[in-house]
């Protein structure tokens, strides 16, 4: 599992003053619009320790609540089986709220796009082509969480 750190991708990068999390195979921050923005450094196959990371990563920035996150997942190329179960399992289920992933290159969106139709994930996950697609989508979700939330 290599890791590549580097400028942030076009459209993820911190806000001034916002608190960045770097947990070896992710960087993490949240803003100001409640979206957790992620860019996976892992360049191959992600396991289920590197998601464990990024789970307890989103949960700390969202204060346990569920999140909305933004991904960018350009660099994997897959995900072991033990990940795969984990990103939809209850300690997830619990950190996360909506996930919109980004996967620029041909290649990322065939391996996220197999993994989400053999997966049935229990929140919303969407892939994009760019950020700003899902930097949109995800406002929306943060809207229809906040809106479930003042619900209950």
């Amino acid at each position: 599992m290599e890791q590549e750190r580097g400028a942030w991708p076009v459209g993820m990068e911190p806000e001034p003053g916002a608190r960045i999390l770097d947990v070896g195979i992710g960087r993490y921050w949240i803003g100001s619009e409640g979206i957790v923005f992620n860019e996976n450094l892992v360049r191959g196959t992600v396991d289920v320790d590197a998601v464990k990371r990024g789970v307890a990563a989103i949960a700390e920035l969202s204060d346990g609540m569920p999140a909305v996150v933004l991904s960018h997942a350009s660099l994997a190329g897959g995900s072991t089986r033990e990940a795969r179960a984990y990103i939809d399992g209850p300690e997830a289920r619990r950190t996360i709220g909506a996930m919109a992933l980004v996967a620029e290159s041909p290649v990322a969106r065939v391996v996220i796009a197999f993994f989400l139709r053999v997966s049935s994930m229990s929140y919303p996950t969407r892939v994009f082509h760019s950020v700003a697609e899902a930097r949109a989508w995800a406002l929306t979700q943060v809207d229809a969480i906040a809106q479930r939330a003042a619900a209950q």
